[in-house]
């Protein structure tokens, strides 16, 4: 047993230092038999895009009205766990995604407040996720698109 555990320490470690690049994190992502989707998602209004040579940071209004308080893993309250995709051979392709939780915490956007997140993103056609939960119920979730920019 503590073989295991220490197994599992080392994979975290590794995998928080080098993150986790490549497919895979849709399949972790899905519902089972008693999960269920959000019954509405946040409203999502980008706010301001500042790019510079290889990369942007994106502001985003996220506003919920699901009539629900839901809640979300973050760094901060205003930096979201994420989820990408990047279009290859023009199909959208799961990639990388803040696998590592050293310092995520839970916050909660209570029905019908709303908040600012920044999201950094790499330029060329990406997609960008996070999942939001019912704050009272963990079966109820969604993966919820942030941002999508369709051009390199």
């Amino acid at each position: 047993m503590k073989t295991l555990c220490v197994i599992a320490a080392l994979f975290t470690l590794v995998s928080c230092v080098k993150g986790v690049k490549g497919p895979g994190w849709e399949e972790l992502i899905s519902h089972k038999d008693c999960d269920r989707e959000l019954r509405a998602a946040p409203v999502i209004t980008v706010q301001k895009i500042a790019q510079n040579d290889k990369s942007a940071t994106v502001v985003l209004q996220v506003e919920n009205r699901t009539g629900i308080d839901i809640d979300y893993f973050g760094y901060s309250k205003c930096r979201p766990q994420l989820f990408f995709r990047k279009k290859r051979g023009g199909k959208w392709e799961a990639t990388t995604w803040n696998w590592c939780g050293t310092g995520m915490e839970k916050y909660v956007l209570k029905n019908p407040r709303a908040t600012t997140f920044e999201i950094g993103i790499t330029k060329g056609p990406i997609q960008v996720f996070t999942i939001f939960r019912n704050a009272h119920d963990p079966k109820e979730f969604s993966l919820v698109k942030l941002y999508e920019s369709k051009r390199g």
